[in-house]
């Protein structure tokens, strides 16, 4: 029989008098993780889950699975054959591409590789969970639309050799129908509506949640921008970074803030006192911070008088040394801003563009420019990356990465070890650019 995942020991609670007034008048809802999806195989090593993808009012302009945004949470271990059946009662097609996992190309859901599913058509997507970490499902046709309406939702494939602790998931989104105008001396020109857009952020669904935890207790927490546009910059006391993508790092990080582009994930540990915290976002847009006050997206208030205990000693095994002046065997340029703007990767739009071959099992060095005056979060399907460089120094920490955000002229190199055959996108996850074409193939063969 499969064990039962750990759950976060907390109680739930509305703002009331052990907070001071300004987190009194901060806190609008109680704090709620998304459910654990259902499996619906006995045996210890399956995971089977069903997902019905479904508008969630009568306009249809809200979707979730199984009736939820975000949807379910999808748990596994390293070594579990995972079975996803996605049923699609939308009105349009769609697809779950499952964001960060190493999987076969037929089961990437990019709406290429296998056809889109159509209205009141189901498709398995299964494959073997080899990598701990931190992904999300979410679908790659329609995608602005979709996941903009609410269509998302964590995937979690835990190791066996991690510390058995209290989890919690924690997906940021924007409240949907808002936009948010900086102030107009934030920047010289006009910003286009990706940049504007999402200043206010759901937590699970929820706004500005109040979290009440055991104070002297430590809880891992997964943190996922589920936005579709919108860069996300966290900050609290003690920010203490240990997995980000791809899993694990080798040592932990303390870090002043987080930064999260969409599609990011990042796993943090927060070691609980006896003080209460909130979690603040820092004002940021898609040309950088700008101007403006933090603003409380959730808040943290401890039960008991007990200190923080010490942390605990996270880490992965260090990675091999690789030369970080290495020649690029590819060079991906990035040009346009946002939309309106010619978006395109060396110059071609997506679809018609160049695939770039990799040849299988062997190291691949990419060089990614970026020559516009946006950001641009570049997410490749199917395989990690480890970043070598940027701007011609070293990364300030070695990780596995599938999705990193390029500042405006900026220049990366990253390390792929292309193992699987396939026509891999990899493109901006700003969803709008990537629509607009910013988009590529990367073809192992």
């Amino acid at each position: 029989m499969r064990r039962a995942w750990p759950l976060v020991a907390l109680v739930v609670a509305c703002a009331g008098g052990e907070l001071d007034q300004r987190r009194a008048d901060t806190v609008a809802q109680p704090f709620s993780s998304p459910p654990l999806a259902v499996d619906l195989d006995p045996r210890p090593d399956v995971v089977k889950i069903a997902l019905r993808a479904a508008p969630l009012d009568r306009a249809g302009t809200r979707l979730g699975y199984n009736d939820l945004s975000p949807g379910p949470t999808v748990r596994a271990r390293v070594g579990d054959t995972v079975e996803l059946t996605l049923d699609n009662q939308l009105a349009a097609a769609t697809t779950l591409h499952l964001h960060g996992v190493h999987l076969p190309y037929a089961m990437d859901g990019d709406g290429h590789g296998a056809p889109p599913v159509a209205p009141g058509e189901r498709f398995t997507y299964s494959f073997v969970a080899d990598r701990a970490g931190t992904f999300w499902y979410h679908p790659h046709v329609g995608a602005v639309e979709q996941v903009r309406a609410g269509l998302y939702g964590a995937l979690v494939i835990e190791g066996p050799d991690e510390p058995r602790l209290d989890e919690l998931v924690l997906i940021f989104s924007e409240v949907p129908g808002e936009a948010w105008d900086p102030p107009s001396h934030a920047h010289a020109r006009p910003l286009s509506i990706e940049h504007r857009r999402g200043q206010s952020w759901l937590v699970n669904g929820a706004r500005s949640p109040l979290l009440v935890l055991a104070s002297g207790s430590i809880v891992r927490a997964r943190m996922l921008n589920a936005s579709s546009d919108v860069p996300l910059r966290l900050t609290w006391p003690g920010v203490r970074l240990i997995a980000t993508d791809q899993g694990l790092l080798p040592s932990p990080q303390e870090l002043d803030e987080l930064a999260l582009a969409p599609g990011d994930r990042a796993e943090v540990e927060w070691r609980i006192g006896p003080e209460p915290f909130d979690v603040l976002a820092l004002p940021d847009s898609t040309v950088g911070p700008i101007a403006g006050e933090p603003v409380a997206v959730m808040s943290v208030s401890p039960r008991g008088g007990l200190a923080a205990p010490e942390p605990l000693p996270w880490g992965a095994p260090a990675m091999p040394t690789v030369d970080p002046a290495r020649a690029p065997d590819a060079i991906w340029v990035l040009t346009g801003a946002g939309v309106g703007s010619d978006l395109r990767i060396n110059g071609e739009r997506f679809p018609d563009v160049t695939p770039t071959l990799a040849p299988r099992d062997r190291d691949f060095v990419i060089e990614l420019r970026n020559l516009s005056s946006s950001r641009h979060p570049m997410h490749l399907h199917g395989h990690p990356f480890r970043v070598l460089s940027i701007d011609g120094q070293p990364p300030p920490f070695d990780s596995w990465e599938d999705t990193t955000e390029l500042e405006a002229f900026s220049t990366k190199r990253v390390l792929v070890h292309p193992d699987l055959v396939g026509e891999w996108m990899a493109h901006c996850h700003l969803l709008t650019h990537a629509a607009g074409g910013m988009a590529t193939i990367l073809s192992v063969r």
